[in-house]
């Protein structure tokens, strides 16, 4: 289809189009003695009836974009686990050779939130060749072959969940297309019908006239204004379940929420009727949101809000180092299923933390060499983490 076919050309929701539509036909109806006199008669509003009642039963961007939803979420609940299973793989290799050693570097775990899914799936897949390859150096860091099992289900899971989503996109794609052809062809027979309406009622019946306004009333001839909508207010990221809301706003017909992570370049991510929108978890770290109301005269300011992400465990409590043991020891988090334990020299800088310790204890044996450090602690479970909680301390000084 044409670039005009797939932009629409109309500026109010689809709802309203067919509200609208209905209207004019009615309108036509009562005025056939009028319309017969421009060569428009009873079987042109029977077609027009019939383009309208079949783009009202046309299923909705909503209704088509379920189940690409349900598809995109399906396969980021596997990028979650899939990211648990690299992160366990990551954390042996480090304990094993180091973090600064060319077999951790190698598995190039840095990006991997940033990069695309299809590139995310292959460095999983190379992190799974090196785990096969190096397992018998990793059994004694607790690597084992149900891990690895595990983690090649998983890849190939993934993989098929992307290319679900990747269907389910083109489907959407597809349809929302060919409803927005409709829409467009639909429009164009009740542009034509209303500038006809006007002529015939200007300067006779203003009341009649204006039934054949589309966008814009006025006592008699066209008028034109500005949207005096104002933004959504109280707009929103409620963390608890990963929705955005905002207020509805009177006389509007529909919203547009878009994503940006960059506050630059921004992403269509909802539009609709709807005062809230279930978005799942917003990657990378910080992500912005904004809104804007809409209605026949067109769009509102937009509203904005800066996403950060939320750490959704507490951080581990009374973290004491205990010289007697010598080590470190905390209170359990409640749902947390691990721990990390990174530590560095006072007089380094916060890249220089080493990972010491990873698992499930509260209580973490370490010896450590006379001078002054600084430790550091966070909790972990399936969905998430906690913040540092930092602890300074002395040995021999």
């Amino acid at each position: 289809m044409s670039n005009e076919q797939s932009t629409r050309m109309y500026k109010f929701s689809d709802a309203d189009l067919t509200m609208f539509s209905q209207e004019i036909i009615d309108c036509m109806r009562r005025d056939i003695d009028e319309f017969e006199a421009f060569n428009v008669g009873e079987s042109d509003m029977d077609n027009l009836q019939e383009l309208c009642d079949a783009f009202e039963v046309f299923p909705t961007d909503d209704y088509i974009n379920s189940e690409y939803q349900s598809a995109t979420e399906e396969k980021d609940n596997l990028v979650v686990v899939m990211k648990k299973i690299v992160r366990n793989v990551a954390i042996r290799v480090e304990m094993k050779w180091g973090k600064s050693s060319a077999k951790y570097k190698s598995l190039g775990i840095a990006d991997m939130s940033q990069i695309s899914d299809e590139a995310f799936i292959q460095r999983c897949r190379m992190i799974l060749m090196f785990a096969e390859e190096y397992q018998s150096e990793l059994e004694s860091e607790g690597l084992t072959s149900d891990i690895i099992a595990d983690m090649r289900d998983t890849i190939q899971n993934l993989e098929d969940a992307r290319r679900n989503q990747i269907s389910k996109a083109n489907y959407r794609t597809e349809k929302t297309t060919e409803r927005i052809f409709k829409g467009n062809e639909l429009y164009k027979y009740v542009s034509r019908y209303c500038e006809i309406g006007k002529r015939i009622w200007d300067g006779v019946n203003p009341a009649f006239y204006n039934n054949y306004v589309i966008y814009s009333s006025g006592s008699g001839g066209s008028s034109s204004g500005g949207n005096s909508l104002p933004a959504p207010s109280n707009f929103r990221y409620d963390y608890a379940d990963r929705t955005v809301r905002w207020n509805a706003v009177s006389g509007a017909t529909s919203y547009k929420l878009e994503v940006s992570d960059d506050n630059m370049i921004w992403d269509v991510m909802y539009e609709g009727e709807d005062t809230e929108y279930f978005t799942g978890e917003i990657l990378p770290d910080h992500r912005y949101l904004r809104i804007k109301s809409r209605n026949a005269n067109g769009f509102s300011s937009y509203a904005t809000f800066n996403v950060v992400y939320e750490y959704i465990l507490n951080g581990p409590t009374n973290f004491t180092h205990i010289p007697a043991l010598p080590g470190f020891t905390w209170t359990a988090v409640p749902n947390a299923t691990d721990y990390e334990v990174q530590l560095r020299l006072a007089s380094a800088t916060d890249l220089d933390y080493n990972l010491i310790y990873f698992g499930n204890d509260t209580t973490l044996l370490h010896g450590d060499p006379v001078g002054s450090y600084y430790v550091r602690i966070r909790a972990w479970n399936n969905d998430g983490l906690s913040g540092w909680h930092l602890l300074a301390y002395n040995v021999g000084v």
